[in-house]
């Protein structure tokens, strides 16, 4: 697509399943300086664009998203003058490169995580969490208003990690988007319970897909949620990885094939790595 003097880290925006092959790569060239293409297919629109903000310094977070319209929106966090806390905001391109600066979240603690997704109008979706809360914001492309927010679960739900998905429509269920959730329980024997479950976009009980548990030592490094399956991998103490699903633990990550946990078309997963120099690599555990 592109050759760049320096490594940058790219990232490719979501979209709405209706333009998945309608929407823009963009990434940091400096500390204030944005660079984004818009993609058709699997060659650029448009020649790379830069937007300069207005902030001292900017961290990119989540994934931003193309709408309906050819329209960017980037949410990144800008730490506050005293280094306590900072604003979340959205940096909202329209298709003729003009920008807008939306507000979603001014806090004097920074969220643990952000997580991204869009819905079926190309409006972005923005999870955040911490201290066990989860909270859901969303940000109207057609709209300047700011991003608006509900907390969709408290912080007595112990909530780790939550990614925005969608379930299959059943005879039970009509389906939709939905919120993929991990809890953390009460320490046992086993270590302390994690439970994989999906709620729904007000944060009602929809079910449980399963559980694993972590001992002193292990973290959870990343997980892909499914309608009835997930699969997780941990870190071990020693700096290994593990993979384990809702059958349990399903073995070692060979070393040199650690990468990204994505989901497969067949109904699993593979672990998706980008070789030095290309091209990219799919292990299938």
């Amino acid at each position: 697509l592109l050759s760049l003097e320096g490594a940058v880290e790219p990232v490719l925006a979501l979209s709405s399943p209706q333009q998945v092959w309608d929407r823009h790569v963009y990434w940091m060239s400096s500390d204030r300086s944005l660079q984004f293409a818009r993609l058709r297919g699997q060659a650029f629109r448009s020649t790379p664009r830069s937007l300069n903000f207005p902030y001292p310094n900017v961290e990119l977070v989540g994934r931003g998203s193309t709408d309906g319209e050819g329209g960017l929106h980037v949410p990144f966090w800008v730490e506050a003058p005293n280094k306590k806390g900072g604003e979340l905001r959205v940096a909202s391109i329209d298709s003729r490169g003009r920008p807008r600066f939306r507000s979603v979240l001014r806090s004097a603690t920074r969220p643990e995580w952000v997580r991204t997704g869009v819905d079926s109008t190309g409006g972005l979706r923005i999870l955040l969490g911490s201290q066990g809360e989860l909270d859901l914001y969303t940000l109207d492309p057609s709209t300047d208003l700011p991003a608006a927010g509900t907390r969709v679960l408290p912080s007595t739900a112990g909530v780790r990690h939550s990614e925005i998905g969608f379930l299959p429509e059943t005879d039970s269920s009509p389906g939709g988007m939905a919120l993929g959730i991990v809890t953390r329980g009460a320490p046992g024997e086993a270590g302390v319970a994690h439970e994989v479950r999906w709620v729904s976009m007000r944060g009602t009980a929809l079910h449980t897909v399963g559980g694993f548990s972590l001992t002193e030592g292990q973290s959870l490094h990343s997980i892909v949620i499914l309608a009835d399956e997930f699969w997780a991998v941990v870190a071990e103490a020693n700096g290994t990885h593990t993979l384990v699903n809702r059958s349990g633990v399903q073995g070692p990550v060979p070393a040199g094939q650690m990468g990204a946990l994505v989901p497969h078309g067949d109904g699993g997963v593979v672990l998706r790595r980008l070789k030095n120099g290309g091209p990219v690599s799919n292990y299938t555990p």
